[in-house]
């Protein structure tokens, strides 16, 4: 009986100490988290434009639009006057994809899509300059 308590008390001193044996898990910052939930929403805006779903793609460049405006933008982002332009036209090219979506034009919106994946890409460009430069 003496040892099954001992074994119940080493497992429950392991299973409390075993987080802490590796570590502390490292703290994701706002500006991480944003740019993770920015890449969900492509994605999932990609997905409803190959399926032709303009409501979701409405929905979705919405967001996008929104994420756009967040104050969690990654401070190399929101002290350089050129990526803050560029933030804008992330912002101005959802929303010019939301209502293309709304007028359920797929040619159209395949267009928009590519154009505000050319200036997604750009502003990624402008981010990883800024930051060899600092």
């Amino acid at each position: 009986m003496k040892r099954r308590w001992l074994l119940v008390l080493l497992i429950l001193i392991g299973l409390f100490t075993l987080p802490t044996t590796f570590g502390p898990r490292r703290q994701v910052q706002p500006g991480q988290r944003l740019m993770r939930e920015k890449s969900v929403v492509s994605q999932r805006l990609f997905t409803a434009i190959v399926r032709e779903d303009f409501s979701l793609v409405s929905t979705q460049a919405q967001k996008l639009a929104i994420l756009a405006q967040s104050a969690y933008w990654p401070r190399v982002v929101a002290t350089n006057a050129e990526l803050l332009e560029e933030r804008e036209q992330l912002r101005r090219g959802a929303e010019a994809l939301s209502q293309v979506a709304a007028n359920s034009n797929g040619e159209t919106l395949q267009n928009s899509f590519t154009a505000l994946t050319r200036d997604c890409v750009q502003c990624h460009r402008q981010i990883q300059l800024s930051k060899r430069v600092l």
